[in-house]
Order: C-alpha cells, then sequence, then structure tokens
C-alpha cells in the first residue's frame, strides 16, 4: 500500500475518532514525525547507497532533499511535541494530525 494511502486512513481515523470522543472529555491528536536520526535512519542510508552506488553521505543528502529543513530530525524533537500536546496548555487542540516534519509535509 503507498504510504499516502496510510496516513490518509490514519488522518481520517484521528478526525473521526476525535469527533467521537470529545463529548467524554477525550482528546485525540496524531502526530507525523519526519525521519529521526541516527541508527535506523543510517542503516537506510547505507541500503540506498549500495543500490545507488553512491555514498553513504551522497544516499542521505539524496533521501533527505524533500526536507526543507534538509536534515533529519532529533528524537527530542518529536518528543517534545507529544509532551506539549499532552499538557494542558493544548487543551483545544483535538481531532488534527500535526506534522512534525521540518516542512516536508506538502498540504492545504
Amino acid at each position: 500500500m503507498p504510504a499516502g494511502v496510510a496516513n490518509a486512513g490514519l488522518i481520517n481515523f484521528t478526525v473521526g475518532l476525535a469527533q467521537e470522543e470529545a463529548r467524554h472529555g477525550i482528546r485525540i491528536v496524531g502526530v507525523s514525525p519526519a525521519p529521526v536520526e541516527p541508527r535506523r535512519l543510517r542503516s537506510v542510508f547505507e541500503t540506498e547507497a549500495r543500490v545507488l552506488g553512491v555514498s553513504v553521505a551522497e544516499a542521505g543528502r539524496r533521501w533527505l532533499a524533500h526536507v526543507p529543513l534538509g536534515r533529519a530530525a532529533k528524537p527530542e524533537e518529536i518528543a517534545d511535541v507529544i509532551v506539549f500536546l499532552a499538557s494542558e496548555r493544548a487543551s483545544f487542540v483535538t481531532g488534527t494530525v500535526v506534522h512534525v516534519d521540518g516542512g516536508a509535509t506538502r498540504s492545504l
């Protein structure tokens, strides 16, 4: 299944579930993270490098070219957003997906 189809399903599920559970005071928020450094992403770069016949560094640059900030996320950058969304400071946030992806998601 293409990733876009799976993501659309998860987004719609998040919105629908949030609408159902709001009356119980339950907030539903999705987080769509960017690729996160280092170890797992490094293995992706190594595989890409072998397939493309380029260096690991070049494979990484190519793989992250679609991220306007030009890099992978740090784990704490994703965690900070999740901590905020779970806090009272985000008490009016529900039924949405927050893209923590360095600007890679292009949508309206």
